[in-house]
């Protein structure tokens, strides 16, 4: 146990624990044999923007708050969206810092701690354009090994300068410097934010080969872990190295006697801690305890202990966050992945795969796969008519779809309408896999969409029409791959003259005219590109100019979402004829308005584009009568606000092949 000066006790109030500005000089309490006693009050940074208590708490929770992009179907997406934002958190809090120091009229305080304060300024622009570099989704593999280099030279520079741990401190009477020693924050924080841009970049890089990175990574990653540990048998007295060591030897709490004799049968234990951090004595608690009958003297009960009271203060300088932070670094060296493992091991049978493509700003086509598992708890062995009931079973329940802000925390499980059912019957997990470079040169087109089977259709300012063929759009294969693409080939013109031009798949066109009424086309043998049409055919009311969004599932089911967020749903009965025959609309929805953009893969599984680039994963279980059973939302890509389109590769159903 660590032990204050058995004479020193002093009462901090809460609301001087609380305040913003350096701790006070405070009287100490008086026992028996105390003098007037006063602790000297220092000028520190520590306690200039760390407060003793409540707002080091929020910070710690701030930092842990940050793991959350492991558990995330976008892993890298939703890292430099967090990251970016802790930054801007932090350059708010050391410009505060800066300003405070400043403001001490002594120009050796200054000096020493504005040095420390450039530095975390440097550290801070070289993680800004790491993640810029990042955002930009480089697909050549040395280019994002280059970005994971990048990231490790900045967190290595924490443990190769000592100096950023080592903040001076001035004691206000009389204005007298102390020797620079190690405050954990302002840097750890910092430190915190280097080694999470460093993981998503190791994971951006190295497209789940985990051997590569064991066999890489491994060696400096463990470095990182030593640090942020406490070292085996490592106790008070031996020198402190690691971060919560030197926490550890800076916090000491005690229990004390507050008189030497009973007073009615009771004894008062005074529990104190020493912050030598913040340079504060603070008193936990006086403990009023019964003795035994016939105890002439008090004595602290071997029962009492301080540790959780030393325990708290350090987890308020961040050691629960070093724990945490070695255990993913530690994650990340022996399995090759810093991501929250899936529960259990599924079965291929049970998976969907959907395939997105992406436009870049410079003209890259880049290729995802959309991956859904599900399967039910503690059972791997049902037959694939088994699983089939019961996902039926279960998804057959009726569930609301959550609003379409984008803001709304989102749940990686098929949320549920019904709260009665206590255990879900499928579980069902989202993977991603991408991105891979499939093509160049798409940046020049008005409009790029999904014709079905791999099919991607692309109009040009001037109107043109044309067809291409990913072949490879089951493996993203593309750029280096013999016969991966069929095309260009010019299939129409004049296809600027619509107001709205939306797929839905097989080689089927829904148009909305100039006149706001819908049309529709029809691509004879889409599937080998061929220049023959059919229509187009004039199958809905004028109605349909006036919605916010318009977008097919397939199977002659269209979505229509209003200015007020109502979904709607409508089905063309004889849709591979063109002929004018509903059904709807029906709401099957609301909150739709805010989204940026709306599409679907087909067979009811619908995405939707936010203002901040989260790209959201629904199934419309009742895509095909139209009822309102849903699941989702699920965030399956987070950053995708800077591409120029975003489309799936829509399911094609199968139809008798063309015979020439």
């Amino acid at each position: 146990m660590k032990h204050l000066h058995k004479k020193l006790i002093v009462v901090i109030c809460i609301g001087l624990m609380l305040a913003p500005s350096a701790p006070l000089s405070v009287p100490a309490q008086k026992g028996p044999d105390d003098g007037k006693k006063v602790f000297d009050s220092y000028a520190t940074v520590t306690t200039m923007i760390y407060p003793p208590a409540g707002t080091t708490f929020k910070v710690a929770g701030e930092m842990l708050e940050l793991f959350g992009y492991f558990g995330s179907v976008d892993p890298v997406g939703e890292a430099i969206q967090r990251i970016n934002q802790r930054l801007d958190i932090l350059e708010r809090r050391v410009s505060d810092l800066e300003a405070r120091v400043r403001a001490v009229e002594n120009e050796l305080f200054q000096t020493q701690n504005l040095n420390r304060v450039r530095l975390l300024r440097d550290k801070q622009g070289r993680l800004k354009l790491l993640l810029y570099k990042l955002r930009q989704k480089p697909t050549e593999k040395l280019d994002r090994l280059a970005l994971a280099k990048e990231a490790q030279i900045i967190a290595d520079g924490f443990l190769d300068d000592p100096d950023l741990w080592k903040w001076s401190d001035m004691r206000e009477k009389d204005g007298n410097m102390l020797p620079a020693d190690f405050k954990p924050l302002p840097a750890l924080e910092y430190y915190v934010v280097s080694l999470v841009t460093w993981m998503a970049a190791i994971d951006n890089a190295t497209d789940g080969d985990y051997e590569f990175v064991k066999r890489e990574y491994g060696k400096e990653l463990q470095k990182h872990i030593d640090y942020l540990s406490v070292r085996s048998g490592w106790k008070e007295g031996d020198g402190a190295v690691t971060l919560p060591e030197n926490i550890k030897s800076r916090i000491s709490c005690t229990m004390e006697l507050l008189h030497r004799s009973p007073h009615s049968g009771k004894c008062s234990i005074h529990e104190g801690c020493e912050d030598r951090l913040a340079r504060v004595l603070s008193t936990v608690k006086v403990h009023e305890v019964f003795m035994p009958q016939g105890t002439e003297l008090c004595n602290v009960l071997p029962t009492m202990s301080s540790w959780a009271s030393e325990n708290e203060l350090e987890q308020m300088y961040g050691t629960e966050v070093m724990a945490k932070l070695a255990e993913k670094l530690d994650l990340l060296k022996t399995s090759g992945t810093a991501r929250d493992a899936y529960p259990g091991k599924f079965d291929p049978s049970t998976q969907t795969a959907q395939f997105l493509y992406t436009v870049k700003p410079n003209g890259d086509l880049l290729w995802y796969m959309h991956r859904v598992i599900s399967r039910k708890p503690g059972t791997g062995g049902l037959s694939p008519a088994d699983r089939a009931k019961e996902y039926d079973k279960y998804s057959s329940q009726s569930t609301t779809p959550a609003s379409g802000s984008g803001t709304a925390k989102l749940d990686p499980r098929i949320t549920r309408a019904s709260k009665r059912e206590p255990v879900a019957k499928i579980e069902v997990t989202h993977e991603r896999e991408g991105p891979k470079q499939v093509g160049v040169g798409w940046e020049g087109f008005k409009q790029v969409f999904s014709g079905g089977g791999g099919i991607i259709y692309a109009m040009r300012e001037d109107g043109k029409l044309f067809w291409y063929k990913h072949n490879n759009y089951h493996d993203g294969k593309g750029l280096s791959s013999a016969g991966a693409w069929v095309g260009p080939r010019e299939v129409g013109s004049e296809w600027t003259q619509f107001k709205r031009v939306f797929p839905a798949g097989d080689g089927i066109i829904y148009v909305v005219a100039e006149d706001n009424r819908l049309k529709w086309l029809r691509h004879i043998d889409y599937a080998n590109g061929a220049k023959a049409w059919e229509g187009p055919k004039d199958v809905g009311g004028p109605q349909w100019g006036g919605y916010k969004h318009v977008f097919a599932t397939g199977g002659g089911v269209i979505y229509a979402i209003t200015d007020d967020g109502s979904l709607l749903w409508h089905r063309e009965i004889d849709y591979q004829q063109g002929v004018k025959n509903w059904v709807g609309p029906k709401v099957v929805g609301s909150g739709w308005h805010n989204f940026k953009d709306v599409f679907s893969a087909g067979e009811g599984v619908i995405y939707a584009v936010t203002d901040d680039g989260h790209v959201l994963w629904y199934k419309h279980n009742g895509y095909k009568d139209g009822s309102v059973s849903w699941q989702g939302p699920v965030s399956i890509a987070a950053d995708w606000n800077d591409f120029l389109f975003i489309f799936p590769n829509m399911t094609q159903t199968w139809t008798q092949p063309v015979v020439r």
